[in-house]
């Protein structure tokens, strides 16, 4: 099978390449009652303005509060050695700032979403108020996402008076850092702070060095509807994704022979690991950022979409549409029965045969990767083994966007192919298919 040549695959790489961070931060101005916030715990609830709150207002504030806690394998934990600071859940309090009235939503949607994105209405989820006093802080960690909707968190930083507690926020190797102190002490006029940022993005809350940092937390939800943002032309990254791939679709030298390219996404997005198709269709009207932008970039040059999972171990690599559970497989050493029927049987298609067999079988398609799957969209999957060695064996299943490109060139493919087609319900013979593939992500909130 040919293969794309170095020149073709390093101008395609190099299109795929974003430097747009992965969150937007900055301040906002708003009325003075915008920062009246209620709160008790029962019917005895007290007021305070947290742009101009007092000394023993912000104390009485602190001493309503409980030791907030960290979410650790589906539980709340409290470790003050990786977290300590003060809560108040969202039952307990209200304030008078609407995050959606105000302006604040669209300015956020404007900057941090890409492609179609752009246009879905946003809902924000009041979720958490939490004080970091002096010394207080919060070690790196990532935010559980609460459904499949659920793309990202916003949290507000109020004026009150403090110094440190930065955010900083990691994502692929690079480190942002946003000074809420310092951007709010140049304000003249009331105002808050606000970083919003991907649900996969680690982040953690520098040490308080004085006062109180006050924030409250929102979670960000895709909608089902769209917006009139009134925004009009291409990002400078989907403008080179599109240029580039347009350019390859009209080049006949690009893979003559038919063959699939594969992209890692690049953020991370939950799936309950059970027959459920919906989830994957779900997630596809959830993507974010860098993904949503290639999603975009081939709708917009018809090429067709949908979700797909890639189960693969050492011994070989098979393409699904649905996930298949293995925690009770058992097979022998050496034994082809797994992959084998995760092909046959639950109609797969093979990317690599194992190395004992590659003489027997042979890749239903030529796959090429333009961007590696990334780690946090990997998921560990353990089954029995019989044999000299009785140890568990351990299966992959890894997400990311590929692409099917030109016709197939044997009989046999053919037919593999249009087997694919009737379980997809898309005729895949002579056009490009693109598929996703997805899957589930652990998470410390």
């Amino acid at each position: 099978m040919s293969k794309p040549t170095k020149v073709q695959l390093k101008t395609l790489k190099s299109a795929f390449v974003n430097n747009k961070p992965p969150y937007c931060a900055g301040s906002f101005a708003l009325p003075l009652e915008s920062f009246t916030l209620f709160y008790g715990k029962d019917e005895n609830a007290r007021r305070i303005n947290l742009a101009n709150a007092s000394v023993d207002q912000l104390k009485h504030l602190v001493e309503a509060c409980d030791p907030a806690t960290l979410g650790l394998d589906q539980k709340d934990v409290h470790d003050e050695s990786y977290r300590k600071a003060l809560k108040l859940d969202g039952s307990n309090f209200a304030t008078k700032l609407d995050v959606v009235r105000s302006g604040l939503v669209d300015s956020i949607r404007n900057d941090l979403l890409e492609g179609d994105k752009g246009r879905r209405s946003i809902s924000a989820e009041l979720y958490k108020l939490n004080i970091y006093g002096k010394d207080s802080f919060f070690r790196a960690h990532q935010d559980t996402p609460r459904g499949a909707n659920m793309f990202g968190s916003l949290v507000l930083v109020l004026p009150t008076p403090h110094e440190g507690g930065s955010l900083v926020l990691r994502h692929e190797g690079k480190e942002w850092s946003f000074d809420s102190a310092k951007v709010l002490a140049e304000q003249l006029s009331p105002s808050i702070g606000y970083v919003a940022f991907f649900s996969d993005v680690e982040h953690e809350v520098l040490p308080v060095k004085s006062g109180h940092r006050v924030t409250i937390t929102y979670n960000l939800y895709f909608g089902d509807g769209e917006i009139a943002t009134g925004i009009n032309g291409l990002g400078a990254y989907e403008s080179s994704v599109k240029v580039a791939l347009s350019g390859l679709l009209q080049d006949p030298t690009f893979f003559p022979e038919g063959g699939y390219l594969g992209f890692g996404l690049r953020h991370a997005y939950p799936l309950e690991t059970k027959h459920n198709k919906e989830k994957l269709s779900v997630l596809k009207e959830c993507l974010k950022g860098i993904d949503a932008t290639v999603m975009k970039a081939c709708t917009d040059l018809s090429l067709d979409t949908s979700l797909k999972l890639l189960y693969e171990d050492s011994k070989a690599e098979v393409l699904l549409d649905d996930y298949v559970p293995l925690e009770h497989w058992v097979v022998y050493e050496d034994s082809e029965a797994l992959w084998y029927d995760l092909w046959k049987n639950y109609k797969g298609v093979l990317v690599r045969p194992s190395s004992y067999d590659k003489d027997k079988f042979e890749p239903d398609i030529n796959l090429v990767w333009v961007t590696e799957r990334t780690l946090y969209n990997q998921l560990k999957l353990y089954f029995g083994a019989y044999g000299t060695d009785r140890r568990r064996r351990t299966l992959t299943l890894s997400s990311a966007l590929m692409s099917k490109w030109g016709l197939m060139e044997s009989e046999r493919q053919l037919r593999r192919l249009q087997r694919m087609s009737s379980t997809n319900g898309v005729d895949c013979r002579n056009k490009i298919c693109w598929e996703m593939l997805c899957t589930e992500s652990t998470y410390i909130s």
